[in-house]
């Protein structure tokens, strides 16, 4: 089940995280009274890394981009794509910082993948629906970064200006710079999508962001029209 919990996320979680997300998939199982620790204890097992380690099986890994208690967990086969490893690389980056105290270091890699106030930020102002074709399933929205991860510094990173909501196809291909957006909205592709993107995408021909952007927003767009390819 936690595998199951941790493929469908498809990114490091918390293990209150992977809790609910279990809930979710499995609504009639039962961890007793005290479950996020028996998750823990579950991951502690499976864990190579773990003081607690059986051996038997080696299916997670512990993520400590921060001093916390409950640092984020993964599963060992997503070690190794290039997006996991560059998310993970950012994460431990943030963990090794020594000019943020640790409470804006957990704030920080919460934005990197997705969640904490930056999610809810960008859920605010969209509504917690994704910012082109209103689906409103969390499960299928991604809090994405306009400007990169990367290239931004903390207070941009943390800028719901600097973000959108947008479902993981859409958030996928704009991430790589295949789509972008004009000032009005406007969806724009890269011929590398050939010559029927939105066929591809599964979204209307038409497509684009579904109210107006603010000057931030624009700011941040037009950084990033400029590396469409």
């Amino acid at each position: 089940m936690i595998v199951d919990a941790l493929r469908t996320l498809g990114r490091p979680a918390h293990a209150p995280e992977i809790y609910r997300e279990i809930c979710r998939l499995f609504p009639d199982e039962r961890f007793g009274s005290t479950p996020v620790a028996s998750i823990r204890a579950r991951l502690q097992e499976s864990c190579p890394q773990s003081g607690q380690f059986t051996g038997r099986r080696s299916l997670f890994r512990r993520i400590s981009p921060v001093e916390t208690r409950e640092g984020l967990w993964s599963l060992l086969e997503q070690a190794n794509t290039p997006l996991r490893d560059n998310m993970l690389d950012d994460l431990k980056n943030i963990g090794l910082s020594q000019g943020d105290e640790e409470t804006e270091r957990t704030t920080l890699a919460q934005a990197r993948i997705g969640q904490g106030k930056f999610r809810r930020d960008l859920c605010v102002a969209w509504n917690s629906a994704c910012a082109v074709t209103n689906v409103a399933v969390p499960e299928l929205i991604r809090a994405s970064h306009i400007k990169p991860w990367r290239e931004s510094n903390n207070e941009e990173r943390l800028d719901p200006n600097n973000g959108l909501l947008l479902m993981a196809n859409i958030d996928a291909v704009f991430d790589k710079y295949l789509i972008s957006f004009e000032d009005n909205g406007s969806m724009i592709f890269s011929r590398e999508l050939g010559e029927n993107p939105h066929l591809l995408l599964g979204i209307q021909e038409n497509a684009s962001i579904n109210r107006p952007l603010n000057q931030q927003q624009k700011n941040y767009l037009r950084e990033h029209r400029q590396k469409l390819r």
